[in-house]
């Protein structure tokens, strides 16, 4: 019984342990999921793509084209704020007081014929301190 006590006591200590990103990391989400940075105090999470015109891989276009994702972000213990950022436009970062949270890549690219189904989304995110 000891050491069943044990075990669980120490199953429990490496699921705390288990660390989010930290400032700096890059990290990526896919639509729905969430993530904190607590030494910023904050929590965001993937919402869903606004627009995807980035030009698809095996086609031959003018302008690379643009990718658009609602990223919701609040502090741990306040209320959240809903940003758009892109992969190729401006604002590519949301601004997190003395950091920011910046758009790094959204998955997976497009291809001619079809379209990506929504839920099949990722961001790569990454956060730094401003200068």
């Amino acid at each position: 019984m000891r050491f069943l006590i044990l075990g669980l006591a120490a199953l429990l200590a490496a699921c705390d342990s288990a660390a989010g990103p930290g400032l700096g990391d890059e990290f990526t989400l896919r639509v729905g999921e969430s993530a904190s940075i607590s030494e910023l105090g904050l929590w965001m999470r993937f919402n869903r793509v606004v627009d995807d015109s980035r030009c698809p891989a095996n086609a031959t276009c003018i302008w690379g084209g643009d990718g658009a994702v609602l990223i919701e972000v609040a502090p741990l213990n306040g209320d959240s704020k809903e940003s758009v950022v892109h992969t190729d436009l401006d604002p590519r970062s949301i601004p997190l007081g003395r950091a920011e949270l910046r758009l790094v890549k959204l998955e997976p690219y497009p291809v001619t014929p079809g379209s990506i189904p929504p839920g099949d989304y990722s961001v790569t995110l990454a956060t730094r301190l401003l200068p």
